[in-house]
């Protein structure tokens, strides 16, 4: 088999893409040409996995990425072989990271600690969130959140709510602030839920949010709606009614619950599917005081993160596998009502991608003077100024792109995908020629793959 053939064929076919978007954003050009397609056949990505596996157990995997370029598409069969993904990522320091295998609700949720060539599982740990100045760290186990300064660091357990039933493998996501004792975290299960110091208060549903009072007055919206349409399938409210009441059975308060804290611990903001937008709280004197809800752009509400600077919000909604993305300052958001319409001012960063995660870049990597939107949808991934405009790079790394964290130390991101792929990037520098696929890419130095098809997990 001629294994020259992989980086051939393939940096032939990365730079065709490359050009094509210069051509699309920089030209205003349309092309038919698939930039996901790649005609590598799976045999030859067998024979040349096989010896990336060799090279590993060798203990020369450095030498994987300088003999072959990985790629997505014609590794499919061992993605789809693998029944846990990744969720969620961050740095501990060179080359160590946490990462969580799984997702809220999935069997087997896990955290694995990767430092250098050793993994090992934290037995216990569910899930983890590290503050945006990198100081505090929170491991989500069953006894409540253990809150420590960095890894190793004395810590301290805070219980979880009284009367509350918290499976810490069912939180969807996790969020710290900079004082290290404020906390928010969203559970389909157990709804959303902000803890300063050991008090514990219910964000939703509450009064006025996510209530009965809210859904009666959806119902009543649902009673006008049938009332103008006399032909409606009776039947199928019916099916929807037994779905609901399954739904109910299960202990689900809503689907995609998912909340953010502002770094500096002033504002909480989140939503879930079916909301009218994302929920904006002040915390003021350990109370939540209402300030606005950010309307929906897409579909429904499925990420929000603060900026660095706590004074503005990224806010994304979907459409199936699209979405919008905007950044609103918190100024903006006061008084704003649910279904209102975002102000016409309010800049879209991104206007292609549901964001699976989101992640934050300084602009000065890229010589700009605001920070940069790294947005991960279902296989593509774009970097935007978060105030619009020309992308600064996109990125194809195949999977839907789930976590992202930068380290300002090493200037080194990570990204970590459903396909339980873990990418190790410098996004200051630009890829080598015929390397990756996108508009300007950014230079990957290595993965770790955990495909279940694999004897033992490798880096390439």
């Amino acid at each position: 088999m001629d294994l020259d053939a992989w980086n051939r064929d393939g940096r032939a076919k990365n730079a065709r893409v490359c050009a094509m978007f210069d051509q699309i954003l920089e030209q205003g050009l349309e092309t038919d040409d698939d930039p996901a397609e790649d005609d590598r056949t799976e045999e030859l990505a067998d024979a040349v996995l096989a010896e990336v596996v060799a090279l590993n157990a060798a203990g020369t995997w450095q030498a994987a990425r300088e003999r072959f370029d990985p790629a997505h598409l014609p590794f499919v069969p061992h993605m789809e072989e693998t029944e846990l993904g990744f969720s969620a990522v961050v740095i501990l320091g060179p080359d160590t990271f946490l990462v969580r295998r799984g997702a809220g609700g999935d069997e087997d949720v896990h955290v694995l600690r990767i430092q250098g060539g050793e993994v090992t599982r934290m037995d216990g740990v569910f899930a983890f969130a590290l503050s945006r100045d990198r100081i505090h760290l929170a491991l989500a186990k069953k006894e409540g959140l253990v809150l420590s300064r960095g890894w190793g660091g004395a810590s301290r357990t805070v219980p979880w709510p009284d009367d509350v039933e918290v499976d810490p493998a069912g939180i969807n996501t996790l969020d710290v602030a900079n004082d290290g004792t404020s906390l928010i975290f969203a559970s389909d299960e157990a709804g959303i839920w902000l803890v300063q110091d050991t008090t514990w208060t219910k964000v939703a549903p509450r009064d006025g949010v996510g209530d009965e009072d809210e859904d009666e007055d959806e119902d009543e919206d649902e009673d006008e709606d049938e009332d103008e349409d006399e032909d409606e399938d009776e039947d199928e409210d019916e099916d929807e009614d037994e779905d609901e009441d399954e739904d109910e059975d299960e202990g689900s308060l809503a689907d995609v619950l998912h909340a953010a804290i502002a770094p500096d611990g002033s504002h909480i903001a989140y939503g879930w599917q079916d909301a009218p937008g994302h929920y904006v709280d002040a915390i003021r004197g350990g109370k939540l005081v209402p300030v606005g809800v950010i309307g929906t752009v897409s579909d429904y509400p499925y990420k929000v993160l603060f900026t660095d600077d706590s004074r503005e919000i990224l806010s994304n909604t979907r459409h199936m596998q699209s979405g919008v993305t905007i950044c609103i300052p918190i100024a903006k958001v006061r008084g704003l009502e649910p279904y209102d319409d975002v102000p016409d001012d309010v800049p879209q960063t991104d206007e292609y991608l549901r964001a699976n995660g989101i992640g934050l870049l300084p602009g000065a990597l890229f010589g700009r003077d605001e920070p940069v939107a790294w947005i991960g949808g279902s296989g593509w991934s774009h970097a935007a100024p978060i105030h619009g405009g020309r992308p600064i790079f996109t990125q194809y790394l195949g999977s839907s792109i789930e976590g992202f964290d930068y380290d300002p130390v090493s200037k080194r991101a990570v990204v970590a995908s459903s396909s339980s792929m873990l990418h190790v990037f410098e996004p200051g520098s630009p890829a080598l020629e015929g390397r990756e696929r996108g508009y300007k890419p950014r230079r990957e130095i290595y993965r770790w793959i955990f495909w279940d098809t694999l004897d033992q997990p490798i880096r390439w």
